[in-house]
C-alpha cells in the first residue's frame, strides 16, 4: 500500500486551501498514491477563538460541501482519502476527522474527545467533543486515529490501546511561538512524539499542518513509524509536502 502523508499549507482563504488540498491529492496520485492522509482541520487551520460568529464559518456539516469533494476525490481515483476538519453538528462545533474508501464511502468518523483543542473559557453547549475511538476495516487492516492531543491524555491513549489495530493515522497541528527559534525547539520536543508513536507499536502515518502566517504558527510536517518502532521517513517542516511511504 503506497501512502502518501501530505502536510498542507493553509491561509485564512478556506476556497484555496480546499483547491490546495485537492492540487496535492492529484499529485500524490500520479506519485501512485493508494491513499492519501492530511491533518487536523486541513481546509481551514484550528484557528477558532471562541467566537461563534468567527467560528462557525470555518465549520461545515458531515455530509458538507468540502469533504463532499473529498468523497468524489476518492471514488473518482480509488483511493483512500482522510482528512481532519471543524465539524459542524446543529449547532455544535467538533474537532473531527474523516476517511472516505476508494469507493467514496465515508467508513471511520472520528471525533476528538480531547477537550484541548478548544480554550477552558470556550461556550460548552457549542465546542464539544466525541467519546469513542472508532476502528474501520480497510484492505490495509484496521484503522483508527488520533487527532493531536488525544495522542497525551492517558484516559483516551489507553481506551485506543484496548482497540484492535492495525495502523494509527495522527492529524494534529504542532505550533511554536513566532518569537522563539522554531527548529531548535522542535528538534528538542520531537524525541517525545518518537516515543509515544513507539508505544502503540503500530504503524503511524502523521500529518501536521502547515500554517505559517499566525503568531504561532503551525510548523508542518509529516512522518512515518513502522510498527518495531523506525521512523522509516519523514518531510521536513516549514514546507508545504508530500511524503510517499510504503505502508507494510
Amino acid at each position: 500500500m503506497k501512502v502518501a502523508v501530505i502536510s498542507n499549507l493553509v491561509t485564512s482563504d478556506i476556497t484555496k486551501n480546499q483547491e490546495r488540498m485537492l492540487r496535492l491529492a492529484q499529485d500524490a496520485v500520479n506519485m501512485d498514491a493508494e491513499m492519501v492522509i492530511f491533518p487536523e482541520a486541513a481546509a481551514t487551520g484550528l484557528v477558532i477563538n471562541g467566537k461563534a460568529g468567527h467560528d462557525y464559518p470555518l465549520t461545515e456539516s458531515i455530509p458538507g460541501p468540502r469533504n463532499k469533494e473529498w468523497a468524489i476525490f476518492a471514488e473518482e481515483f480509488g483511493v483512500y482519502f482522510e482528512a481532519g476538519l471543524l465539524e459542524l453538528d446543529e449547532q455544535v462545533i467538533y474537532d473531527s476527522a474523516v476517511l472516505f474508501n476508494p469507493s467514496g464511502e465515508l467508513i471511520l468518523h472520528h471525533r476528538s474527545n480531547d477537550r484541548g483543542w478548544f480554550g477552558d473559557d470556550f461556550n460548552p453547549s457549542i465546542y464539544q467533543i466525541g467519546s469513542e475511538i472508532p476502528v474501520a476495516d480497510t484492505s490495509f487492516g484496521k484503522v483508527a486515529m488520533l487527532i493531536c492531543g488525544e495522542l497525551w491524555q492517558p484516559e483516551i491513549y489507553n481506551q485506543f490501546k484496548e482497540r484492535d489495530v492495525d495502523v494509527l493515522i495522527y492529524p494534529f497541528t504542532k505550533s511554536i511561538s513566532s518569537s522563539t527559534d522554531i527548529v531548535s525547539a522542535w528538534v528538542k520536543e520531537f524525541p517525545k512524539y518518537l516515543e509515544r508513536w513507539r508505544s502503540t507499536r503500530l504503524p503511524v502515518l502523521a500529518s501536521n499542518i502547515y500554517e505559517p502566517d499566525e503568531r504561532k504558527p503551525a510548523i508542518g510536517g509529516a512522518w512515518y513509524m513502522d510498527k518495531y518502532g523506525n521512523l522509516r521517513k519523514s518531510s521536513p517542516i516549514r514546507q508545504e509536502s508530500i511524503l510517499i511511504v510504503d505502508l507494510k
